[in-house]
């Protein structure tokens, strides 16, 4: 039998080598995380933004949890590369407050230069797989156990000093998150300048209070 004239053949995906259709994919979920966010974040979007069908995602990953637990992996691997960096090699040299400010004015220079990059960390939320979250939190423990030395200025310090600036860590990181999806979502709103002046200030009241 021949196939009635008009009928047209469905679109199938290109053949392409599994590591290239992988970076497809995940491409393609940052994309719509870069415009939307978690919200409606499926494998029929993620399909669709690629431009394939949603056999060829399944055929790469099981689900959506292990495709977004290869982009965190990917992305945040980057993330913690570019904030990292951002301190400097001797934290004896500078004063705590300084530090910080100046790793706060890098990091965000990071996330304005890079938003496709930062997005699935900081845009995430409820709606985000549990594996993902996890990851995440992960990434934030290398941060402020950073953070939580480079406080103690290289310098030996007590237990219960430790356990404070530990609580400083988690406080500078949730605004600086804060930061970065107003930097994500209203570019114009706050500059780098402005950020690392406020961290220098919280930094300074919270390690040097008056006396």
């Amino acid at each position: 039998m021949t196939q009635a004239k008009g009928r047209q053949r469905r679109a199938y995906a290109a053949r392409m080598p599994v590591e290239q259709r992988r970076q497809q994919l995940l491409d393609a979920t940052l994309a719509l995380i870069g415009r939307d966010g978690y919200a409606g974040l499926t494998i029929e979007a993620i399909a669709a933004e690629a431009g394939v069908t949603k056999p060829v995602v399944y055929g790469v990953y099981a689900n959506l949890a292990d495709l977004l637990t290869a982009l965190i992996d990917h992305t945040q691997a980057e993330a913690l590369t570019q904030i990292l960096a951002a301190f400097p090699a001797d934290p004896g040299r500078l004063n705590s407050p300084q530090i910080i400010a100046g790793i706060a004015r890098g990091w965000a220079q990071a996330v304005r230069e890079n938003p496709r990059i930062w997005a699935p960390v900081l845009l995430a939320g409820p709606q985000t797989p549990t594996e993902v979250l996890d990851r995440i939190e992960q990434g934030r423990q290398v941060i402020r156990g950073a953070m939580t030395r480079f406080m103690g200025g290289g310098h030996e310090i007590d237990a219960k000093t430790a356990e404070r600036r530990g609580w400083i860590a988690h406080m500078v990181l949730a605004s600086a998150e804060h930061f970065g999806r107003m930097i994500l979502t209203d570019p114009g709103v706050i500059s780098d300048d402005e950020i690392a002046a406020l961290f220098q200030d919280m930094i300074t009241g919270l390690l040097f209070p008056p006396s």
